[in-house]
């Protein structure tokens, strides 16, 4: 019984982890093809630091087209 319960409980996690990769991805093909950037789609896309050029360049990219 007691492997039953570590077996369920593991493919828990597995699935948990599964699942916020895929909302990571999809965040990230967001923010790699938003119109506008905003500070919603950056957080959302776990681009938070601010020293990190990637945010920049990508508002940089939209205002020259």
């Amino acid at each position: 019984m007691d492997k039953i319960v570590e077996h369920k409980v593991r493919e828990r996690a597995l699935n948990q982890t599964r699942c916020e990769e895929e909302w990571i991805q999809q965040n990230r093909e967001l923010f790699n093809s938003c119109l506008r950037m905003t500070a919603g789609v950056a957080f959302r896309a776990s681009e938070l630091s601010l020293s990190d050029v990637t945010v920049l360049q990508r508002v940089q990219e939209q205002q020259r087209q």
